[in-house]
């Protein structure tokens, strides 16, 4: 499988990872650490501080793997009592000075055989960063903020190809029955054959 073209370009998906984390940053700060156990609607059993400490966890791998150019051994887990924001701040600008060093065409180790350059991992933290960052203002009570429409639709073709297409299988998480998924989203459709 080649992997399909983002539908956003690589050095916005670097303004959406900065963006993304400064908001999820913002809420977080204000929501802290009163709300730190409050769970998170779309993750039931998952709370706002476990969703911190897993996207500064995230961002730390990613940067290691950038860097190192292979997985990294173990996960870059936060002590309880360290500081959440400066965690995950201090991740965020690490992954986003890393990923600013390299091409996104440049070849790179990813975990997914159909991308292996730097513009997967900007792609792929765009959206991990967005999704998490709805959850965190979720938990805290929000507001929400929208998704940017053009970012939205290049996630929902991320899940489709990278995740149906390929990881939810490589993590044993199939189903023995078969189904099509068809959706439509602005001015794009996609059919998922299951």
């Amino acid at each position: 499988m080649t992997a399909p073209r983002p539908l956003i370009d690589y050095g916005r998906m670097l303004d959406v990872i900065g963006i993304e984390g400064e908001l999820m940053l913002s809420m977080a700060d204000s929501a802290l650490p009163s709300a730190a156990e409050a769970e998170v609607p779309g993750c039931p059993n998952f709370t706002l501080a476990e969703t911190l400490r897993h996207v500064g966890s995230v961002h730390r791998v990613t940067r290691l793997w950038v860097r190192d150019g292979r997985r990294p051994d173990r996960w870059q887990r936060s002590p309880s009592d360290e500081d959440l924001i400066g965690f995950v701040r201090s991740g965020l600008n690490e992954l986003l000075t890393e990923l600013r060093e390299h091409d996104p065409a440049e070849p790179c180790d990813t975990w997914w055989p159909a991308d292996r350059t730097h513009g997967f991992w900007r792609r792929r933290m765009a959206h991990e960063t967005t999704v998490h960052r709805v959850d965190v203002e979720a938990a805290a009570g929000g507001p929400v903020h929208a998704v940017d429409p053009e970012v939205a639709l290049d996630g929902i073709d991320e899940l489709l190809f990278l995740w149906f297409g390929h990881r939810l299988g490589e993590l044993g998480m199939s189903s023995p029955q078969q189904g099509a998924v068809a959706l439509s989203a602005a001015d794009r459709s996609w059919l998922a054959i299951l």
